[in-house]
């Protein structure tokens, strides 16, 4: 895509729509895109409606993964936190796709952000998938919407909805996996300080929920 230059967007919405109704997963090969698609319009439809997993570059090529809401209807979980990470950054809420995965599938995820004034620098958003020994086994880090919005780009009262896939390794072992979230400055890896009443937090780390992991 798109098939035809200039890319017409509602056209694309619609084969977009299709693809993405039809298949769990996604995998979209992007390249120079000056004259074809020079908005990404694609890209940020698959990242708004999407649950973008992994990106690998060859040269400059990038092929990215996304997990879909072909079989969505009712979130496995939703819960309000009212997470504060400082400079302006709330964590509303999150809703949980998928109650239990399997090795090789994607964990998807929806965050909930708010600005309580104007974001001034820009954040990496990081979800990691801890064994019970608190080892790391899956994660995805990523600004917000899949880069798309940006934290730096953020006004006061903004509310952003965000999905995450996180892919689970194939070699990983059937059992219970605990999902913690947070936000780091990406130039230092330092991660921003997290406060949430009634909330486990560690290591500036806010632990959402357990997930299983089956055979």
């Amino acid at each position: 895509m798109p098939r035809v230059t200039p890319l017409d967007e509602k056209e694309a919405s619609r084969e977009l729509e299709d693809i993405t109704s039809k298949h769990k997963r996604i995998i979209a090969v992007f390249w120079d895109r000056s004259e074809s698609d020079p908005d990404h319009f694609v890209e940020e439809w698959l990242n708004t409606g999407g649950y973008r997993a992994r990106d690998d570059w060859y040269g400059s090529v990038q092929m990215v993964i996304y997990g879909s809401g072909a079989d969505l209807d009712e979130p496995k979980e939703e819960r309000s936190l009212g997470a504060d990470l400082g400079h302006g950054i709330t964590l509303r809420a999150y809703r949980l796709w998928d109650e239990q995965v399997g090795p090789g599938d994607i964990l998807r995820l929806t965050l909930e952000w708010q600005a309580r004034e104007d974001v001034q620098d820009s954040y990496k958003v990081f979800l990691h998938l801890l064994d019970e020994e608190g080892r790391l086994v899956a994660q995805r880090d990523s600004q917000p919407v899949g880069g798309s919005r940006p934290t730096a780009t953020w006004l006061e009262g903004d509310e952003i909805s965000d999905n995450y896939g996180v892919m689970i390794p194939a070699n990983t072992d059937p059992g219970w996996y605990r999902l913690v979230v947070g936000m780091y400055e990406p130039d230092t890896g330092r991660r921003l300080p997290i406060s949430a009443q009634g909330a486990v937090v560690f290591d500036d780390a806010l632990s959402l929920c357990d997930i299983r992991i089956v055979g």
